[in-house]
């Protein structure tokens, strides 16, 4: 089911980079975070159904695709949101970024928990707020929250873009943990935006709690989430924002409204619908894969000094390659030249300049030959 997939002439932005920074001719891009296989067969057949139709005039989003975000809500998560909490974008972070322009103001200061997403930082920056770090605490092969340097944060903070499941550190916080979270918002009165983009994508903790699960609790926040990252869709430009205040429903659609952002392309409606209404079974599948990757990747790490972060969630390891002696940009530079390339982790927060990021999302014959090329830089190190 989960072949590898020759993606480098296929107008894939992963491969594009990939094809530029090693001289490789056969490259292997572990590091923008999309998959190196096949999407779910009721997805590929659903777009081909449509494809065949010969028409793509306007689409409309209405209640059918809600319905269908609707019962992947209570059947994945055992969450329950209402159809009219249900707003169309084209991308998480153009959600996080129509949110920022509701919700702020320009010089405002919003928090975010490093190493994270990379894209957040330019993001908050390009809307002319202030970007302000509260780093995540690592304990063992995990990282936590550290809840008093959170609230000192919060003190200064107008909104807080919260990553759950935490890219790249790979934690999904408990229910206690976001229940924390919220409550500090509501008492500082700061705006909070949940990324939950790969809420699917569940490894090594035994569930997903969504912000939804805290309605009740304070009106000022909302979630944004995407079919993109579980089953490879991205480029199809499908998210969602879920909004359960009425008072900022109106107000972030009406900025959406504004922008011309409210709504899917033709093939993104079709392919949201084969996601959730046809392919949990998939899922089901690709995490059982992420899983042994994650084990073969250990494997090999260990047996080289090294070691990862734990995976509770998401596809992507976070890799401390402190014990090699070299910084992550060197040794990234140097993995390279053998056709392998992972994302470099100064760019997500890590000052110490001492992890990488690799994608997972692979068939364990690629993952074995990426890790075969990495055993030659790391035995020359």
């Amino acid at each position: 089911m989960f072949k590898t997939l020759n993606r480098r002439l296929s107008d894939a932005h992963k491969y594009h980079m990939a094809m530029h920074e090693s001289p490789h001719e056969n490259v292997l891009a572990f590091s923008v975070a999309d998959s190196d296989y096949e999407v779910a067969p009721p997805i590929k057949q659903a777009l081909r159904t449509r494809v065949e139709h010969g028409a793509f005039g306007y689409a409309k989003f209405n209640n059918t695709h809600r319905k269908a975000i609707r019962d992947w809500y209570k059947k994945r998560y055992d969450t329950s949101v209402k159809l009219n909490w249900i707003l169309p974008v084209h991308k998480v972070l153009a959600g996080i970024g129509a949110a920022l322009q509701t919700f702020t103001d320009p010089g405002d200061n919003v928090l975010i928990q490093t190493p994270v997403y990379h894209v957040f930082k330019p993001l908050i920056e390009d809307n002319a707020r202030t970007v302000l770090e509260n780093p995540l605490v690592r304990r063992n092969d995990a990282y936590a929250i550290d809840f008093e340097a959170l609230e000192n944060k919060l003190k200064e903070s107008q909104a807080f873009i919260f990553c759950s499941p935490h890219n790249p550190v790979g934690r999904v916080w408990t229910h206690e943990e976001i229940k924390t979270v919220v409550d500090l918002c509501k008492k500082h009165d700061v705006f909070l935006i949940s990324d939950e983009i790969h809420a699917d994508i569940i490894i090594e903790a035994p569930t997903f709690t969504s912000l939804n699960e805290f309605t009740d609790v304070y009106p000022r926040m909302i979630s944004v989430n995407a079919p993109s990252k579980t089953f490879n869709i991205a480029g199809l430009q499908s998210a969602y924002i879920i909004a359960h205040d009425q008072a900022v429903r109106e107000t972030i659609s009406k900025n959406l409204r504004g922008l011309h952002m409210s709504g899917f392309n033709i093939l993104a409606l079709k392919a949201l619908l084969a996601a959730y209404n046809e392919s949990a079974s998939w899922v089901d599948a690709q995490n059982a894969l992420i899983k042994k990757n994650k084990a073969m990747l250990d494997t090999f790490l260990e047996a080289h000094g090294l070691n990862s972060m734990r995976l509770e969630g998401t596809y992507l390891a976070w890799i401390d390659i402190f014990n090699t002696g070299v910084e992550a940009t060197t040794f990234n530079k140097h993995l390279k030249k053998q056709g392998v390339v992972l994302s470099e982790g100064p760019p997500f927060g890590d000052s110490e300049n001492r992890y990488v990021r690799m994608n997972l999302a692979c068939s364990s014959e690629q993952l074995d030959e990426g890790l075969s090329r990495m055993a030659k830089e790391l035995e020359s190190v």
